[in-house]
């Protein structure tokens, strides 16, 4: 009997602590990670926007009241799994006890062909890979839910049209795309000579790599295709953020632009059809009660 009264002054206690509090939970939290969450609500201070929260399975965010006039969304950053967007959400009322569960989903895969043109073909390949890895290390930690999936490798280094096309940029994309190779749908890599520039977004899914690129050129243009500009003389973005041109030690991407790379509808998670979810207008000089700050960064853990 005195077994059973504890537990039920447990479950009551239980109750009343958790009974005075919203909660948001998260699910199918790979590695359990310690997620970023952006909440936008209203309090009883007025409407917020961007409110901060570590959540790893469930988290307390005291009272989220109904939302009246104030935009209502939760977006979850974490490694491993994809950044999930709930917009708008209907569940906070003025009174407590509410729980919001967003169910975390795998890593967007963004698909890719390469075309070696600069040999010798196992030397650039080499670092083709390596350039693959460092930009799946960059957009996974720094929680943009993004991966890169290689389709292809292919050796053009003997292709009768690679001589001519060894030294090519954006102007003469179109001849690569027509006389080397494409694949629709997806990225499309060429690493070639050219040492004009480390690296180039073509548009149209074309992307050529030089030969005086670093092991952040790749992931740099990857960030162009996801719709991302460049980041020089940014407030609050520090000179080693992936889209600074011309930097080195490039190791870091903010909320703020993994926001974009998702929703934008010029990146080609969406254009590709990779993304299916709906998007949203957030150029990179924009911020409101729907676009977080391009700066908007939290330290991943």
């Amino acid at each position: 009997m005195r077994q059973k009264y504890c537990l039920l002054i447990s479950v009551i206690i239980s109750f009343l602590l958790l009974g005075c509090v919203d909660r948001i939970r998260v699910a199918n939290n790979l590695g359990n990670d310690n997620t970023v969450v952006l909440l936008d609500g209203r309090r009883s201070s007025g409407c917020v926007n961007d409110e901060i929260w570590r959540v790893i399975d469930t988290s307390n965010v005291g009272n989220v009241l109904s939302n009246g006039p104030c935009n209502s969304e939760v977006i979850v950053f974490s490694d491993d799994n994809a950044m999930r967007l709930v917009a708008p959400v209907n569940i906070w009322t003025d009174s407590t006890g509410n729980t919001l569960t967003v169910d975390l989903t795998d890593l967007l895969r963004e698909r890719a062909t390469f075309w070696i043109m600069q040999g010798p073909f196992a030397n650039t390949q080499a670092r083709a890979v390596n350039d693959i890895a460092r930009a799946n290390q960059l957009y996974n930690t720094m929680n943009c839910g993004i991966g890169f999936q290689t389709i292809a490798i292919n050796n053009s280094t003997q292709d009768p049209d690679t001589a001519a096309l060894l030294n090519a940029n954006c102007a003469q994309a179109a001849n690569l795309r027509n006389q080397i190779g494409f694949t629709a749908g997806q990225l499309n890599v060429y690493y070639l000579n050219n040492p004009g520039a480390r690296g180039w977004w073509c548009g149209n899914n074309t992307i050529i790599i030089g030969a005086t690129a670093d092991n952040e050129s790749l992931a740099h243009e990857f960030g162009h295709a996801l719709s991302l500009g460049h980041t020089n003389n940014i407030a609050g973005i520090p000179n080693t953020n992936l889209m600074v041109t011309g930097g080195t030690g490039r190791n870091s991407i903010t909320e703020g632009q993994c926001f974009r790379c998702n929703v934008n509808p010029g990146s080609t998670l969406n254009a590709n059809g990779i993304r299916t979810e709906p998007t949203r207008n957030c150029p990179d000089g924009t911020t409101n009660n729907t676009c977080p700050d391009l700066a908007l960064d939290v330290t991943p853990e």
